[in-house]
Protein backbone atom coordinates (compact mmCIF):
# COMPACT_ATOMS: atom_id res chain seq x y z
CA UNK A 1 0.00 0.00 0.00
CA UNK A 2 2.88 2.03 0.86
CA UNK A 3 4.87 1.58 -2.34
CA UNK A 4 1.56 2.38 -4.34
CA UNK A 5 1.23 5.78 -2.73
CA UNK A 6 4.84 6.95 -3.47
CA UNK A 7 4.59 5.40 -6.87
CA UNK A 8 1.41 7.71 -7.39
CA UNK A 9 3.13 10.53 -5.49
CA UNK A 10 6.21 10.18 -7.96
CA UNK A 11 4.46 9.65 -10.66
CA UNK A 12 2.45 13.35 -9.94
CA UNK A 13 5.40 15.16 -9.99
CA UNK A 14 6.99 13.86 -13.35
CA UNK A 15 7.28 16.09 -16.46
CA UNK A 16 4.09 14.92 -18.40
CA UNK A 17 3.96 15.09 -22.13
CA UNK A 18 1.72 18.23 -22.89
CA UNK A 19 -0.04 16.52 -25.52
CA UNK A 20 1.88 16.45 -29.00
CA UNK A 21 4.08 18.77 -27.84
CA UNK A 22 7.27 17.07 -26.80
CA UNK A 23 9.24 18.57 -23.21
CA UNK A 24 13.10 18.98 -23.57
CA UNK A 25 15.10 15.99 -23.69
CA UNK A 26 16.60 15.68 -20.54
CA UNK A 27 18.01 17.82 -18.06
CA UNK A 28 20.50 19.90 -20.03
CA UNK A 29 17.96 21.06 -22.28
CA UNK A 30 15.58 21.84 -19.14
CA UNK A 31 18.14 23.97 -18.06
CA UNK A 32 17.73 25.54 -21.62
CA UNK A 33 14.27 26.37 -21.45
CA UNK A 34 14.61 27.57 -18.04
CA UNK A 35 16.37 30.50 -20.14
CA UNK A 36 14.33 30.29 -22.86
CA UNK A 37 11.83 31.69 -19.76
CA UNK A 38 13.94 34.04 -18.75
CA UNK A 39 14.42 35.55 -22.36
CA UNK A 40 10.74 35.91 -22.80
CA UNK A 41 10.55 37.72 -19.56
CA UNK A 42 13.02 40.08 -20.31
CA UNK A 43 13.12 41.13 -23.97
CA UNK A 44 9.84 42.87 -24.13
CA UNK A 45 11.22 45.06 -21.66
CA UNK A 46 14.71 45.47 -22.88
CA UNK A 47 13.48 46.66 -26.28
CA UNK A 48 11.13 48.93 -24.56
CA UNK A 49 13.46 51.15 -22.60
CA UNK A 50 16.83 50.35 -24.77
CA UNK A 51 16.21 48.86 -28.27
CA UNK A 52 19.07 47.66 -30.59
CA UNK A 53 20.59 50.00 -32.58
CA UNK A 54 19.81 49.31 -35.97
CA UNK A 55 17.43 50.82 -38.53
CA UNK A 56 15.62 53.81 -37.30
CA UNK A 57 17.00 52.88 -33.88
CA UNK A 58 20.37 54.36 -34.56
CA UNK A 59 19.29 56.89 -36.82
CA UNK A 60 21.45 60.30 -35.73
CA UNK A 61 23.19 58.67 -33.19
CA UNK A 62 27.16 58.42 -32.59
CA UNK A 63 27.67 54.60 -32.40
CA UNK A 64 30.59 51.90 -30.73
CA UNK A 65 32.58 50.63 -33.96
CA UNK A 66 29.76 51.35 -36.92
CA UNK A 67 29.29 49.18 -40.08
CA UNK A 68 26.59 49.61 -42.84
CA UNK A 69 23.42 48.37 -41.63
CA UNK A 70 23.42 45.89 -44.55
CA UNK A 71 26.40 44.55 -43.43
CA UNK A 72 24.98 43.78 -39.73
CA UNK A 73 22.06 42.92 -41.26
CA UNK A 74 23.68 40.13 -43.00
CA UNK A 75 25.61 39.36 -39.77
CA UNK A 76 22.09 39.19 -38.38
CA UNK A 77 20.32 36.36 -40.58
CA UNK A 78 23.38 34.74 -42.52
CA UNK A 79 24.97 32.33 -39.45
CA UNK A 80 21.14 30.63 -39.24
CA UNK A 81 20.63 30.52 -42.27
CA UNK A 82 23.97 28.29 -42.70
CA UNK A 83 23.00 26.77 -39.55
CA UNK A 84 19.19 25.45 -40.79
CA UNK A 85 21.35 24.27 -44.31
CA UNK A 86 23.47 21.96 -42.60
CA UNK A 87 20.58 21.00 -40.42
CA UNK A 88 18.80 19.87 -42.93
CA UNK A 89 21.42 18.33 -45.02
CA UNK A 90 22.70 16.52 -41.80
CA UNK A 91 18.98 15.15 -40.91
CA UNK A 92 17.74 14.19 -44.67
CA UNK A 93 21.12 12.67 -45.95
CA UNK A 94 22.88 10.76 -42.92
CA UNK A 95 20.27 10.15 -40.52
CA UNK A 96 18.13 8.34 -42.80
CA UNK A 97 15.78 11.26 -43.79
CA UNK A 98 12.14 9.32 -43.19
CA UNK A 99 12.94 8.50 -39.52
CA UNK A 100 14.75 11.17 -38.35
CA UNK A 101 13.51 14.39 -40.60
CA UNK A 102 11.51 17.29 -39.38
CA UNK A 103 10.27 19.98 -41.80
CA UNK A 104 11.71 22.51 -39.05
CA UNK A 105 15.02 22.89 -40.61
CA UNK A 106 14.30 23.64 -44.03
CA UNK A 107 11.43 25.96 -42.91
CA UNK A 108 14.35 27.26 -40.40
CA UNK A 109 16.33 27.58 -43.80
CA UNK A 110 13.69 29.24 -45.90
CA UNK A 111 13.07 31.47 -43.10
CA UNK A 112 16.23 32.95 -43.02
CA UNK A 113 17.47 32.49 -46.18
CA UNK A 114 14.58 34.79 -47.32
CA UNK A 115 15.91 37.48 -45.04
CA UNK A 116 19.28 37.13 -45.98
CA UNK A 117 18.08 37.66 -49.70
CA UNK A 118 15.85 40.48 -48.61
CA UNK A 119 18.79 42.43 -47.35
CA UNK A 120 20.51 41.83 -50.51
CA UNK A 121 17.69 42.82 -53.10
CA UNK A 122 14.65 43.96 -51.35
CA UNK A 123 15.64 46.38 -48.45
CA UNK A 124 17.35 50.13 -48.81
CA UNK A 125 19.77 51.24 -46.03
CA UNK A 126 21.30 54.14 -45.92
CA UNK A 127 23.09 54.11 -42.31
CA UNK A 128 24.52 52.36 -39.94
CA UNK A 129 24.80 49.82 -36.76
CA UNK A 130 27.09 48.86 -34.04
CA UNK A 131 28.97 45.57 -34.96
CA UNK A 132 28.42 44.30 -31.63
CA UNK A 133 24.43 44.24 -32.05
CA UNK A 134 24.70 42.48 -35.61
CA UNK A 135 27.07 39.85 -33.74
CA UNK A 136 24.59 39.42 -31.05
CA UNK A 137 21.24 38.76 -32.75
CA UNK A 138 23.38 37.22 -35.13
CA UNK A 139 24.70 34.53 -32.28
CA UNK A 140 21.32 34.50 -30.80
CA UNK A 141 19.18 33.76 -34.31
CA UNK A 142 21.98 30.96 -34.98
CA UNK A 143 21.59 29.17 -31.56
CA UNK A 144 17.60 29.82 -31.77
CA UNK A 145 18.05 27.87 -35.18
CA UNK A 146 20.38 25.00 -33.78
CA UNK A 147 17.93 24.55 -30.66
CA UNK A 148 14.39 23.74 -32.92
CA UNK A 149 15.83 22.13 -35.58
CA UNK A 150 17.74 19.69 -33.46
CA UNK A 151 15.26 19.12 -30.72
CA UNK A 152 12.18 19.01 -33.12
CA UNK A 153 10.35 15.62 -33.27
CA UNK A 154 10.40 13.83 -36.54
CA UNK A 155 7.71 13.70 -38.92
CA UNK A 156 7.59 10.26 -38.56
CA UNK A 157 6.83 10.66 -34.63
CA UNK A 158 4.72 13.90 -34.66
CA UNK A 159 1.27 12.80 -32.57
CA UNK A 160 -0.53 15.50 -34.10
CA UNK A 161 -1.31 15.85 -37.62
CA UNK A 162 -3.73 18.29 -37.42
CA UNK A 163 -1.25 20.31 -35.80
CA UNK A 164 1.12 20.05 -38.48
CA UNK A 165 -0.89 21.05 -41.13
CA UNK A 166 -1.83 24.01 -38.78
CA UNK A 167 1.79 24.63 -39.06
CA UNK A 168 2.36 24.73 -42.86
CA UNK A 169 -0.63 26.91 -43.21
CA UNK A 170 0.65 29.55 -40.35
CA UNK A 171 4.07 29.19 -41.99
CA UNK A 172 3.44 30.23 -45.47
CA UNK A 173 1.17 32.90 -44.74
CA UNK A 174 3.38 34.49 -42.20
CA UNK A 175 6.49 34.14 -44.91
CA UNK A 176 3.92 35.77 -47.93
CA UNK A 177 2.58 38.48 -45.15
CA UNK A 178 5.92 39.42 -43.94
CA UNK A 179 7.49 39.73 -47.41
CA UNK A 180 4.50 41.28 -48.61
CA UNK A 181 5.21 43.93 -46.17
CA UNK A 182 8.44 44.10 -46.15
CA UNK A 183 8.44 44.93 -50.04
CA UNK A 184 5.97 47.81 -48.98
CA UNK A 185 8.44 49.36 -47.05
CA UNK A 186 11.15 49.11 -49.73
CA UNK A 187 8.15 50.54 -52.44
CA UNK A 188 7.61 53.64 -49.85
CA UNK A 189 11.97 54.63 -49.49
CA UNK A 190 11.57 54.83 -52.81
CA UNK A 191 9.48 57.92 -52.69
CA UNK A 192 11.88 60.12 -50.37
CA UNK A 193 10.71 63.18 -49.20
CA UNK A 194 12.68 66.20 -50.72
CA UNK A 195 15.10 64.11 -52.30
CA UNK A 196 16.37 62.94 -48.83
CA UNK A 197 17.38 59.58 -48.96
CA UNK A 198 17.82 58.80 -44.82
CA UNK A 199 14.27 60.70 -44.52
CA UNK A 200 11.92 58.19 -43.35
CA UNK A 201 8.30 58.60 -44.49
CA UNK A 202 5.34 56.65 -42.55
CA UNK A 203 4.36 53.60 -44.04
CA UNK A 204 0.90 52.80 -45.94
CA UNK A 205 -0.80 49.76 -47.47
CA UNK A 206 -1.20 46.05 -46.65
CA UNK A 207 -1.93 46.26 -42.45
CA UNK A 208 -0.10 49.64 -41.71
CA UNK A 209 -3.33 50.94 -41.75
CA UNK A 210 -3.80 49.54 -38.90
CA UNK A 211 -0.98 48.49 -37.03
CA UNK A 212 3.26 49.81 -36.90
CA UNK A 213 4.38 46.22 -37.71
CA UNK A 214 2.69 44.18 -39.63
CA UNK A 215 5.93 42.46 -40.84
CA UNK A 216 6.58 41.28 -37.48
CA UNK A 217 3.33 39.91 -36.91
CA UNK A 218 3.10 37.97 -40.14
CA UNK A 219 6.93 36.67 -39.08
CA UNK A 220 5.79 35.58 -35.20
CA UNK A 221 2.38 33.72 -37.44
CA UNK A 222 5.92 32.13 -39.38
CA UNK A 223 7.78 31.08 -36.00
CA UNK A 224 4.62 29.88 -34.39
CA UNK A 225 3.87 27.62 -37.46
CA UNK A 226 7.51 26.08 -37.13
CA UNK A 227 6.56 25.33 -33.68
CA UNK A 228 3.22 23.76 -34.19
CA UNK A 229 5.49 21.63 -37.30
CA UNK A 230 8.04 21.19 -34.89
CA UNK A 231 6.14 20.14 -31.85
CA UNK A 232 8.54 20.52 -29.28
CA UNK A 233 8.83 22.58 -26.53
CA UNK A 234 12.20 24.49 -27.59
CA UNK A 235 10.35 25.76 -30.77
CA UNK A 236 6.93 27.12 -29.01
CA UNK A 237 9.68 29.14 -25.99
CA UNK A 238 11.34 30.47 -29.08
CA UNK A 239 8.39 31.69 -30.82
CA UNK A 240 7.82 33.27 -27.33
CA UNK A 241 10.96 34.93 -27.01
CA UNK A 242 10.39 36.04 -30.41
CA UNK A 243 7.15 37.66 -29.27
CA UNK A 244 8.18 38.91 -26.14
CA UNK A 245 11.28 40.73 -28.11
CA UNK A 246 9.38 41.82 -31.53
CA UNK A 247 6.20 42.94 -28.89
CA UNK A 248 9.11 44.95 -27.38
CA UNK A 249 10.13 46.40 -30.80
CA UNK A 250 6.98 46.89 -32.37
CA UNK A 251 5.63 48.98 -29.21
CA UNK A 252 8.70 51.49 -30.07
CA UNK A 253 8.57 51.82 -33.65
CA UNK A 254 5.04 52.73 -33.20
CA UNK A 255 6.08 54.90 -30.53
CA UNK A 256 9.26 56.17 -32.81
CA UNK A 257 6.51 56.87 -35.76
CA UNK A 258 3.87 59.06 -33.04
CA UNK A 259 7.19 61.32 -31.72
CA UNK A 260 8.35 61.77 -35.83
CA UNK A 261 5.29 62.13 -37.83
CA UNK A 262 2.25 64.52 -37.57
CA UNK A 263 -1.35 63.39 -36.26
CA UNK A 264 -2.49 63.16 -39.89
CA UNK A 265 0.62 60.95 -41.17
CA UNK A 266 0.27 58.60 -37.64
CA UNK A 267 -2.64 58.00 -36.31
CA UNK A 268 -2.63 58.57 -32.56
CA UNK A 269 -4.86 55.61 -31.56
CA UNK A 270 -3.10 52.94 -34.14
CA UNK A 271 -1.84 50.09 -32.24
CA UNK A 272 1.53 48.54 -32.55
CA UNK A 273 1.51 44.81 -32.87
CA UNK A 274 -2.26 43.07 -33.46
CA UNK A 275 -5.26 45.50 -34.55
CA UNK A 276 -7.58 46.27 -32.27
CA UNK A 277 -5.36 44.73 -29.23
CA UNK A 278 -1.62 45.22 -28.97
Amino acid sequence: MLNDLIATAANSLQLQQFGPIAPPPGPFCTLVAGLQCLVIATSYGQETTNPFEYSKFASGKKLNDPIPTRDGMFRIYVPATIAAALITVYQYYFLDGTDAFSLAAPFLFIHFFKRSSEVAFVHHYSGTMPRQNGNAIGLMYASWTILVALTATPHATIQSEVMFHIGLLLFVMGEVGNGYHHYLLRRLRREKRNGDDKRYVPPVGGMFGHVAAPHYLFELVAWYGIACVAQQTHAFLTAGGMTSYLAGRAVVTNRWYMDTFTDREWSRTKKALVPGIF
